[in-house]
């Protein structure tokens, strides 16, 4: 269940950090995979840089400048598709430290290259910020992590024959760790965000839900049954089918509240709800509609059926008892649509009257109106 943070910066509950990372990898994916595309084909405009550098050794880097398009552009299609997910942190590292391995022999082919080149390695450092923005926090600074000690690495094994570590250490490992950290508080942040939004659904949701709802039974209130009735109502005006209303209500139920208080009360309005939850079908619509009045749209049902329905109601709530002495009754108004109903509210007001005559005529029964027929 996910709790509102009091500011930004609060730390995100552990158990949420999965699945709001799977929201933005699903968010941002489409991004990132922009991002790593273009950079595989910035490698082949890059070369017009290297003309600009030195147009002698230019023509002798154009191999390494089309082997950056792969090492690149691998990536995003492994994203794209999201192929072996486990995998991807090592994937996008591999793409990153061989992409920038492919520089080195790119700088030893131009002229002070590897002088110029020493500001081009922050290519990465803000590339994988931009990509980033589709991948965890973990994937990214793996990377950064691999981008800075990578070429330490070549160099140890002597595959670097000018690159200047002293320069490198001074320069890109603080540009390094400034941006890890601004990437460690812009991915707090996205998932906050992220985090703020879904709350901002579910209470949206809930707000709504609630609007429906009948609290205290959880049955469709007046406005939702109308919602949901109404629809059904036209279907069936429309093409014709059979479709009928039960109106119900608690007999003497002030007289229950009176004798055995409020609490009592409430717990008949509860059990009355759920015993129409077991008659009913799942295509029937129900809803407390006020006090001890519920109300029941049954589709593809005839008044005769839903007079027998309502019997068979009647009889299971009759036998239901609150305690060990006391009981309950309902009386039931049935109406089933006739050619001369407009809408909803008017089937409701004909059930009523049945309903009216079932108090009248002694109450603990169903009466049907009949007179539409």
């Amino acid at each position: 269940m996910l709790k509102l943070s009091t500011t930004i910066w609060e730390p995100i509950p552990r158990d949420e950090i999965p699945g709001l990372y799977a929201e933005k990898l699903r968010i941002f994916r489409p991004f990132a995979v922009i991002v790593m595309a273009l950079a595989a084909l910035l490698g082949i405009g890059l070369w017009g840089w290297d003309f600009a550098v030195d147009p002698l050794g230019a023509p002798n880097t154009l191999p390494y400048r089309l082997a950056e398009i792969p090492a690149l552009g691998l990536f995003p299609l492994y994203l794209y598709f999201n192929l072996w997910p486990r995998f991807r942190t090592f994937a996008f590292v591999l793409s990153m430290t061989v992409s920038q391995a492919l520089m080195f022999p790119i700088f030893e082919l131009l002229q002070d290259g590897p002088l110029i080149g020493s500001g081009a390695f922050l290519f990465w450092y803000i590339f994988v910020p931009l990509a980033g923005v589709g991948l965890t926090l973990k994937d990214c600074l793996y990377a950064m992590l691999g981008l800075s000690v990578a070429p330490l690495l070549w160099d140890a094994l002597g595959l670097l024959a000018h690159f200047q570590t002293d320069v490198f250490i001074l320069y890109m490992w603080p540009a390094g760790f400034v941006v890890s950290a601004v990437l460690v508080a812009n991915n707090h942040f996205m998932l906050q965000m992220i985090r703020s939004q879904k709350l901002l659904s579910l209470a949206k949701e809930e707000a709504e839900h609630m609007a429906r709802t009948d609290v205290m039974t959880g049955m469709n209130n007046r406005r939702a049954f109308l919602e949901l009735g109404g629809a059904a109502f036209q279907n069936a005006k429309r093409y014709g089918h059979p479709l009928s209303v039960v109106l119900l209500d608690l007999d003497h139920f002030k007289r229950i509240n009176d004798t055995h208080g409020h609490a009592a009360g409430d717990a008949v309005i509860v059990m009355t709800a759920e015993l129409i939850n077991l008659c009913v079908r799942e295509s029937d619509i129900t809803g407390r509609f006020g006090g001890e009045e519920f109300v029941l749209l049954l589709s593809e049902t005839d008044l005769t059926h839903a007079v027998e329905m309502a019997e068979r109601m009647r009889a299971t709530v009759s036998a239901t008892l609150l305690d060990e002495k006391t009981g309950f009754t309902a009386s039931f108004g049935v109406v089933q649509l006739s050619a001369g109903c407009d809408n909803l509210e008017t089937l409701v007001a004909q059930a009523d009257q049945a309903l009216y005559e079932a108090k009248e005529g002694g109450r603990n029964r169903v009466v049907a109106n009949t007179s539409l027929h």
